[in-house]
């Protein structure tokens, strides 16, 4: 939700429009990745709420969380199952297979 604050003083001097938290927009901000984050806010402010949140993003624990079908897929259909191109993939199967 955008709007102003409550009891925020508005006008010259105040503070301007804000982000409002909300339970739904909390939800959406930690299931979705930074860059899937689909809002008519800027990356600054989703990033900020998810700072307020707790979250962060951590492409290792990302890659450690889907090690099984990195494991045992093809790259071709780990690809497309995750989102992630098939060279991506390839290097990150090589690490965690050294």
């Amino acid at each position: 939700m955008i709007g102003w604050p409550h009891g925020e003083p508005r006008g010259q001097g105040g503070r301007g429009v804000a982000v409002i938290l909300t339970v739904e927009l909390a939800r959406y901000l930690i299931d979705t990745r930074p860059r899937e984050i689909d809002l008519p806010i800027g990356l600054t402010a989703a990033k900020r709420l998810r700072r307020v949140l707790g979250v962060s993003w951590s492409w290792d624990d990302w890659w450690q969380a889907r090690s099984g079908d990195l494991l045992s897929m093809t790259l071709e259909a780990f690809a497309a199952r995750h989102g992630c191109s098939t060279g991506a993939a390839s290097q990150r199967r090589k690490e965690m297979s050294a």
